[in-house]
């Protein structure tokens, strides 16, 4: 049995996007992977104000080819990850 860990994701969740030169999305999408509608997870908070302070602030430091979304999930969400 592959041993494993929880991780809490709060209900505010702010998502980047990097954008990619040409050739790293057309091998992504010959991989089957869309590579305009990948977001990764970067900070989650059950605070609203917390997370639209955190949110503003990466919005200022992005780079010119990150892009910011704050999302509300609804509720916080816990996960099962495995240990690599």
């Amino acid at each position: 049995m592959t041993p494993t860990y929880t991780e809490t994701v709060g209900r505010f969740q702010i998502m980047r996007h990097d954008e990619m030169p040409e050739g790293h999305k057309a091998a992504m999408r010959e991989a089957g992977i869309d590579p305009d509608t990948r977001w990764s997870l970067i900070w989650s908070f059950n605070d609203e104000r917390m997370a639209t302070e955190m949110f503003e602030a990466c919005k200022d430091e992005a780079a010119n080819w990150e892009t910011y979304k704050l999302v509300d999930a609804g509720e916080s969400t816990t996960i099962e990850r495995p240990v690599l």
